[in-house]
């Protein structure tokens, strides 16, 4: 006999996998709510999850690819490159601070929210 693979959820609660009939995506998992044999995605902890990724792509985005180019920009006094990079900036400060962050009431409302272009592949989907 196999040893059941136990799924955790966000209050501690355990279930064995083979009895769960419905589960969101793995991308989910610290906003998991075991209720029955189905689970759910419990909002308060899936807003916490999405805002942390989403400040984890900004930041790296920042540091690694807008702040040297501006940096570069700035000092060949390319007025206009640096008035772009600015502009994503800026779009970027504006994600991170949208209010959907916190009243969010599905994970596709969050989902949405994430921009490629800014940030790249979005790990939600």
């Amino acid at each position: 006999m196999s040893k059941p693979t136990l799924i955790r959820d966000i209050n501690g609660n355990l279930r064995d996998s083979k009895e769960i009939t419905s589960k969101p995506g793995r991308q989910w998992r610290d906003a998991w709510k075991i209720d029955g044999n189905v689970i759910s995605i419990e909002m308060a902890a899936a807003r916490r999850t999405f805002e942390k990724a989403l400040q984890d792509a900004a930041r790296a985005r920042m540091r690694d690819d807008l702040t040297p180019a501006w940096v570069k920009a700035s000092m060949k006094g390319d007025a206009a490159k640096v008035a772009a990079l600015r502009d994503e900036m800026n779009a970027i400060e504006a994600l991170t601070s949208s209010p959907i962050l916190k009243s969010a009431t599905s994970p596709q409302e969050l989902v949405a929210l994430w921009d490629e272009a800014l940030l790249g592949p979005n790990p939600f989907l």
